[in-house]
């Protein structure tokens, strides 16, 4: 019995220390925001943006609806999309809902920048997942905390993808040594 209650007590503390220092707070805008330059160098900006367009196409089942601004131009590419989390209860998951989330992806020369913010539980009007941070507000839930580790592991794959498909030049090696 002991050891059980220590197990929860060292999850309820790996989630709190996670809400409160592992997502990534833009200072001026106070969203969670995940943005990285990636150096790319010897690459162009048309050749990155022709692979951040792809990988698009390629990771979003319906990209036609996701993508919202794709300029050729301006080499930017961005979207609106939308993953559903999980509640648990009594051992039994069920649908808490929609988490909806702006990318956008900007090239130049021998780099590219990706950007995803305005994270938010998707409701009636708009509600950022900064909330479920405030432990203080009167509308917090403990689930919460399994909310933001949700969206956390999905960003973070979800930017680990996109690195992959901008590195890859999409040429085969040959099979010919």
């Amino acid at each position: 019995m002991k050891k059980l209650l220590l197990f929860f007590v060292m999850i309820t503390l790996q989630l709190t220390a996670f809400s409160q220092s592992q997502l990534p707070v833009d200072a001026d805008t106070k969203l969670v925001t995940y943005t990285e330059v990636v150096n790319m160098p010897g690459l162009s900006k048309k050749e990155l943006y022709k692979r951040a367009e792809k990988w698009f196409r390629k990771y979003y089942k319906n990209p036609a609806d996701v993508i919202k601004e794709n300029d050729s131009l301006n080499t930017t590419i961005a979207g609106v999309h939308r993953f559903k989390i999980t509640r648990e209860v009594k051992g039994v998951k069920n649908d808490a809902g929609l988490v909806q989330y702006n990318i956008k992806v900007m090239c130049k020369d021998g780099k590219y920048k990706y950007e995803v913010s305005r994270i938010n539980w998707k409701q009636a009007s708009y509600y950022g997942i900064e909330k479920w941070m405030d432990k203080s507000a009167g509308s917090y839930d403990p689930q919460f905390e399994s909310y933001l580790a949700q969206t956390d592991q999905f960003v973070k794959g979800l930017i680990e993808d996109l690195k992959k498909g901008m590195n890859d030049s999409g040429v085969k090696k040959s099979e010919d040594w």
